[in-house]
């Protein structure tokens, strides 16, 4: 597990000169993604899962995390991640998520979409990769690959699918019927 380091804005946080304590509203914490543990000041990142993960640990994060005689979280996700991965660095990568979650909690990380045109769009090109709409730094739209780098975005929330299809450069298209949902290996935040 990799560290990570909670970074706060001026006016979020006290800091105590005398104690040398610095002290966080619980609200805040959780607008950041972060919760207490139990009474012991100890703070952990909640872990991103994808939907179904997320389905999964709500049917099963009741269970005792080990046992050898009852059914236990353990058992549960070491099948669960064999039916739903293809390589061993996925299985060990989904098992650490799952059993990370279950110890900190977690989020669900918001589906999100490509929108994909079809090839008559741009037959001048013929090329099967170029059509996927990328958006910008300064909103402009264009099509491209789906490589999403920092100055344009190819990875849409349906929310922002919807405000993209009141724009008039959408008109005449059905954004919805175009998008593909990414895979979770290639979600971006």
């Amino acid at each position: 597990m990799e560290e990570q380091k909670l970074v706060l804005q001026d006016g979020t946080y006290k800091y105590d000169d005398h104690t040398r304590q610095v002290s966080v509203s619980e609200d805040e914490l959780l607008k950041l993604g972060w919760w207490k543990l139990g009474n012991d000041e100890q703070v952990v990142s909640k872990v991103k899962l994808s939907e179904d993960e997320a389905r999964f640990m709500e049917e099963n994060k009741y269970l005792v995390f080990s046992h050898p005689e009852e059914p236990d979280f353990e058992t549960k996700v070491a099948g669960y991640v064999l039916e739903h991965t293809e390589s061993l660095e996925e299985e060990i990568e989904m098992y650490e998520r799952l059993t990370e979650a279950y110890f900190c909690g977690y989020t669900v990380r918001e589906t999100k979409y490509y929108i994909k045109f079809p090839l008559w769009i741009d037959e001048s090109k013929k090329q099967d990769n170029r059509r996927y709409l990328n958006i910008n730094e300064y909103g402009d739209w264009e099509l491209n690959t789906k490589s999403q780098i920092r100055s344009r975005r190819t990875q849409f929330t349906q929310g922002e699918i919807d405000k993209m299809q009141e724009d008039e450069r959408a008109k005449g298209f059905n954004l919805d019927t175009l998008k593909v949902k990414v895979p979770d290996d290639e979600l971006e935040d």
